[in-house]
């Protein structure tokens, strides 16, 4: 069998290889991260696929020519591209034609070798859209003070707090992740107290996400996922 074992592919990771191409895997190797969001009014996929769901995870497929990611949404067809960020990690992206909550994306692998299993049915469902009405935008917060946040459906929320600062060439960013917050419930910003430098600048924001899990295609490697989000994005003036 032409396909590198697990075992292989292990070392391979071990050793610093960073990609691995998908014409020596088979499907059922293959971990799939599929993420659909909103991107203004339309939706945009990132597909991360990565060799193996487990612990030894990391090294990235790169699909090879005939191997390829295709979305279907509201009857079109669109093929996700490859992009490689500074870093080297791997993502294959489409931009989608409109974002129209309730309605379905569905996300194929197809393989080139007769001898490899298709991967056509990883699905998600979009959520619903939502406003962010607390805080507005640009709105006084105070580090370490509790603020309460709303938005205009009774759905819990993931949230993020992120405080970025800056002074000529040093620069910290600190980053807080809270899940499943219920509506007027009360956050707080995370108070860095590890600055070697007097901040000239500091940036404020809080993200607010709001998704729904889909099923990944049986083909793939267990623990294989795919996710439909909406999310704002809300900047505040931060008082130290």
């Amino acid at each position: 069998m032409k396909k590198i074992s697990f075992i292989i592919i292990s070392l391979l990771i071990i050793s610093g290889c960073s990609d691995i191409d998908s014409e020596n895997i088979d499907t059922a190797g293959i971990c799939t991260d599929f993420r659909v969001s909103n991107s203004g009014s339309n939706a945009k996929i990132e597909a991360t696929l990565t060799a193996g769901c487990g612990a030894m995870d990391g090294s990235y497929v790169d699909l090879s020519p005939g191997d390829t990611l295709i979305a279907k949404y509201l009857s079109n067809s669109y093929t996700l591209a490859k992009h490689t960020d500074a870093l080297n990690k791997t993502t294959y992206i489409a931009n989608l034609n409109n974002y129209t909550a309730g309605e379905s994306v569905v996300i194929g692998l197809h393989r080139d070798d007769p001898n490899d299993i298709d991967a056509l049915n990883s699905y998600v469902t979009l959520p619903n859209a939502f406003s962010v009405t607390a805080p507005v935008a640009n709105q006084s917060v105070t580090r370490g003070q509790s603020l309460t946040v709303n938005w205009n459906n009774t759905n819990t929320s993931d949230i993020k707090t992120v405080i970025s600062c800056n002074s000529g060439h040093k620069s910290a960013t600190y980053t807080r992740h809270l899940n499943n917050i219920a509506p007027s419930q009360a956050i707080s910003f995370i108070h860095p107290t590890d600055l070697d430098f007097t901040p000239e600048h500091c940036q404020a924001y809080i993200d607010f996400s709001q998704s729904n899990a889909g099923i990944a295609d049986p083909a793939y490697e267990l623990g294989s996922k795919i996710t439909a989000s909406y999310k704002n994005r809300v900047y505040v003036n931060l008082n130290f």
